[in-house]
Order: structure tokens, then C-alpha cells, then sequence
């Protein structure tokens, strides 16, 4: 797991959470 999270992939691991709730 990185230390460090950019901006861009904060929103990218939401958005990807958010779809794995949505299918389930």
C-alpha cells in the first residue's frame, strides 16, 4: 500500500468503492 495517495487517485478509489457497493 503507498504512503501517499494523490488527489486524483482519492477520487478514483471513491468512485471504484462506490461501484463495488453499488453491485452488491
Amino acid at each position: 500500500i503507498a504512503r501517499y495517495v494523490k488527489e486524483q487517485d482519492k477520487e478514483y478509489l471513491q468512485l471504484h468503492q462506490n461501484l463495488q457497493l453499488s453491485l452488491f
